[in-house]
């Protein structure tokens, strides 16, 4: 969980560069994951980079207060949902620190509903069908037909007994981004961002009220050298019904990674990272009959210093800051 921010940014920053370079002439995948054991609580910056489990790994150091109990999502086959979901992003960006334009892309909410399929001992594999999409209008009109294009999405969401998410398959995922443009992906990038980010990993054992657990692994399954710690606090615990808070930071200065522009322009900008922050703070609420909470609050930000090639060849410092707020909770 929460090791998705980084491809749904570089997405969002690619989106970003096309929207300034054709308005105003500025700079411009599944994973599957697993719960184990291992790992040391930790604020998540840089920690152990190049060591990280292949598969995410889970540590309880504080098993909270009196009354006890293990924490086992237990959904029947046919148990079904509704959830209205929202994504929206607010950003800016600096140029040698003048401040530029930004097309920000439209607020997205869906109208989303799970259905339980399966459970065993170990497995529970929980379907989606995106029912309706909607943008907000006016700001970019490709991507509004974009996230319009989305009602209809399904697949299936795969987490354990326990609530560690195993994989997100979106159905017919690499066809509908073969197309022409950026957008499709981009929307895509961040609905399974969203979805990757709805299960809640809970430990193994006895825990109450204050129960402090972590997470441990790559910062994305396509990035396994640069590690990530998730900490997590039952913050409530009432019968099934729950309440868990968690947040994650990390600092990057790095060497640099870089893109390079292709002759046909696909890639206008080639651009060098020189450092990265990013955090996420959610609040949740659920029950331990549903393998997902019923509401949820992330509040994600990332920042980058970039160094990019501009129009006329030279090359300038780039600052771009994003903020996301993601949710979703029951219709009114």
């Amino acid at each position: 969980m929460r090791r998705t921010v980084l491809p749904a940014c570089a997405a969002f920053l690619a989106l970003m560069f096309a929207a300034c370079s054709d308005d105003d002439g500025g700079g411009g995948g599944d994973g599957g994951r697993d719960a184990g054991d291992g790992g040391d609580a930790g604020d998540g910056s840089a920690a152990a980079d190049g060591e990280c489990p292949d598969v995410p790994q889970i540590t309880l150091q504080d098993a909270g207060d009196e009354p006890r109990e293990a924490v086992q999502l237990s959904p029947t086959p046919g148990d079904s949902m509704v959830l209205q979901t929202s994504i929206s992003a607010d950003s800016t960006h600096l140029i040698d620190g003048e401040e530029q334009s930004v097309v920000d892309p439209p607020d997205m909410s869906f109208a989303l509903e799970l259905t339980v399929e399966d459970v065993d001992d170990e497995h529970i594999a929980t379907s989606f069908v995106f029912t309706d999409a909607t943008p907000t209008a006016g700001s970019h009109v490709a991507m509004e037909d974009a996230i319009r294009g989305m009602a209809g999405l399904e697949g299936t969401l795969t987490t354990t007994r326990a609530g560690a998410l195993l994989d997100v398959e979106i159905a017919d995922r690499s066809t509908l981004e073969s197309g022409d443009g950026h957008e499709v992906p981009t929307v895509l990038s961040q609905i399974d961002w969203q979805l990757t980010e709805m299960p809640i990993p809970f430990p193994e054992g006895e825990v109450g009220v204050g129960a402090e657990w972590s997470t441990f692994g790559p910062l994305d399954p396509s990035d396994t050298e640069r590690c990530v710690e998730v900490g997590y606090t039952l913050t409530s615990r009432d019968g099934d019904t729950y309440a868990v808070e968690a947040d994650w930071h990390r600092d990057d200065t790095t060497d640099g990674y870089s893109t390079e522009a292709t002759e046909d322009g696909a890639d206008a900008d080639a651009f060098e990272v020189l450092s990265e922050t990013m955090s996420t703070s959610t609040v949740s609420t659920g029950r331990l009959d549903f393998p997902v909470p019923v509401s949820s609050s992330t509040e994600a930000v990332y920042a980058s210093v970039l160094e990019v090639e501009q129009d006329d060849g030279t090359r300038a410092a780039e600052e771009w800051t994003s903020r996301y707020t993601m949710g979703f909770e029951p219709p009114e």
